[in-house]
């Protein structure tokens, strides 16, 4: 009987979950930091109507996922409505800096600040020295390393002693195992010659051999000079009922955010084993990240 009973109440929560409109679930994501299908349903529904709180949610949306033109042009289009909120001018001036549009930025800045504000004259001096710095020459060519580099966020390469190179990417590699955040995979590491040939993941395993590759993001990471030692930031695995609730959770949204750490890893022989944590990890009270040698 209970088991009946415990059945038919799962039957009509799901139920209850398809009744949700198509702006609930793109708000229910949203609220989740799940971006990229967020987006997705909000993109959906301004197909149906224009409406300028849509508008600025598939703006954040691309903000937050780095994908600053498209939040640029949405950007564009939510502030010509009467009723748009401040903070999105701030957030448009924000991704117009990024884009470069420097004097469009200082627009809208001057909008959101108003005259006379400190923090106005700083946000201005920036835009101002971008623009100036932008201009200088370098002393330093730089070129697309054509052989590593994706469509993906690249980076934190590291010199695997000396013939071999470490580094961090979010690349598909596995379409059942994305960040719904950015709709990419989680940050994994990889390792490849110099040359950029042979790319394949670096695969870490703990005490009992199982791999940290089935982690959240792992990477980047940081190598002694002997290349025998390891200290590789990691989203932590801890149970979610075990991590604190954020301040701004939502009833319902019971939301607690995955912190960074530290761990310490040794080579033997052939592969690399994880042995103990940064003595100086708080997962429950802050992230620590992206070490240096």
């Amino acid at each position: 009987m209970i088991i009946g009973l415990y059945m038919l109440a799962l039957v009509r929560y799901a139920g209850a979950q398809e009744q949700l409109s198509l702006k609930q679930q793109a708000d229910n994501y949203y609220i989740r930091y799940e971006y990229f299908k967020s987006v997705n349903l909000y993109l959906k529904l301004v197909k149906k109507k224009t409406d300028v709180y849509i508008l600025e949610h598939i703006a954040d949306c691309y903000r937050n996922i780095n994908r600053y033109e498209d939040a640029e042009s949405w950007y564009a289009k939510a502030i010509l409505d009467p009723k748009a909120t401040k903070i999105s001018h701030y957030y448009y001036a924000e991704v117009l800096l990024r884009d470069a549009k420097f004097d469009l930025a200082k627009q809208q800045f001057k909008f959101y600040y108003g005259d006379g504000a400190s923090a106005l004259a700083r946000k201005l001096a920036l835009c101002d020295s971008a623009a100036l710095w932008m201009k200088l020459p370098s002393a330093y060519k730089v070129k697309d390393y054509t052989g590593l580099n994706t469509s993906f966020s690249d980076w934190g390469l590291t010199y695997y002693g000396k013939t071999g190179l470490i580094f961090t990417s979010d690349r598909i590699a596995d379409e059942n195992d994305l960040d719904y955040r950015t709709g990419n995979n989680w940050f994994k590491l990889y390792e490849c010659d110099t040359t950029g040939t042979q790319v394949r993941q670096f695969d870490v395993v703990n005490l009992l051999g199982q791999s940290y590759n089935d982690y959240y993001h792992f990477g980047p990471i940081a190598l002694n000079g002997a290349a025998d030692t390891a200290y590789i930031t990691v989203t932590t695995g801890q149970l979610g009922l075990e991590l604190p609730s954020d301040s701004d959770s939502t009833p319902g949204n019971n939301l607690y955010t995955r912190r960074l750490h530290l761990l310490v890893a040794h080579k033997k022989k052939d592969h690399w084993v994880v042995t103990g944590n940064f003595p100086y990890d708080n997962v429950e009270k802050y992230s620590i990240g992206e070490a240096a040698l």
